[in-house]
């Protein structure tokens, strides 16, 4: 996909970053506890000093939220906290 984006928007013709999927990650910190702020940070943005990217009560912040119920795994960052076991 990213590379028919590329060419399509005339940006280049390949996409040579490779990302780890969501489930990928999972695999890599498979050893730690992971405490997700991803949600949070969305939902309590000023909290967070985050709205900069984000406004509490916007389009954009229910469309986020909206998106990350459905489909979390595609949401493109996660903000986690590794503990060691």
């Amino acid at each position: 996909m990213a590379h028919g984006y590329m060419r399509m928007m005339g940006k280049g013709k390949y996409y040579y970053e490779t990302h780890l999927t969501y489930w990928g990650l999972k695999r890599l910190v498979r050893k730690f506890s992971i405490i997700d702020y991803t949600k949070k940070v969305i939902q309590h943005p000023d909290k967070f000093c985050a709205n900069d990217m984000i406004t509490q009560d916007s389009a954009k912040q229910k469309l986020y939220l909206f998106v990350l119920r459905i489909a979390y795994w595609a949401c493109p960052n996660y903000i986690w906290i590794l503990r060691k076991q």
